[in-house]
């Protein structure tokens, strides 16, 4: 990451980047679901649902 970079060059603190790393990597997992929702051959399952019987029938 950058941030370990930045921090090892004594740019920022250790607070600094373990913050900006927790940043970074929620906008990444944005940019992932809003790549990963326009894919229709894809079907979310909720984690609240049967994940394996899910799973199961959507393989059989």
């Amino acid at each position: 990451y950058a941030q370990v970079i930045a921090q090892i060059e004594g740019k920022v603190s250790q607070e600094e980047a373990q913050e900006e790393t927790k940043r970074a990597t929620r906008q990444y997992a944005r940019r992932q679901e809003t790549w990963f929702s326009r894919d229709e051959r894809i079907t979310w399952i909720s984690p609240t649902q049967n994940a394996l019987e899910r799973i199961l029938e959507s393989i059989n």
